[in-house]
């Protein structure tokens, strides 16, 4: 839980919340490898205005160049979650962010540029 290089006002989550962020990434990492095929991931978990509260992110990156040469051209997609967790009178609210980010290049047969990027948020 320490910052490489040092950084002396770094923010590091709570202890428990540092446990559920490594456990996170492991979970994910295997997701990655398994739906993606290659790419990578990064979780990170942080406590919300010092209370039980909570939020974490979840990314995603893969380049067309991880598909072992089978697309002509290159492409990109970013997929980032964000969830918040907030409790009141013991009931737990999650919120949801999702923003998917694609993006395609191809040459074969005329220059062709896609991008696309689609944000969804759910209570």
């Amino acid at each position: 839980n320490d910052y490489v290089p040092p950084l002396a006002d770094g923010v590091k989550p709570l202890l428990g919340l540092r446990r559920i962020e490594e456990l996170a990434n492991d979970v994910f990492d295997a997701y990655r490898g398994r739906y993606y095929e290659g790419g990578v991931s990064s979780v990170y978990v942080w406590d919300l205005e010092g209370s039980a509260d909570f939020a974490a992110c979840v990314l995603f990156h893969k380049d067309s160049a991880d598909l072992d040469g089978h697309v002509q051209g290159t492409g990109r997609w970013d997929a980032v979650h964000v969830l918040e967790a907030r409790t009141a009178e013991g009931v737990t609210t999650y919120k949801l962010t999702t923003t998917v980010m694609m993006t395609i290049k191809t040459s074969e047969g005329g220059d062709t540029d896609i991008a696309v990027s689609l944000t969804r948020q759910s209570d």
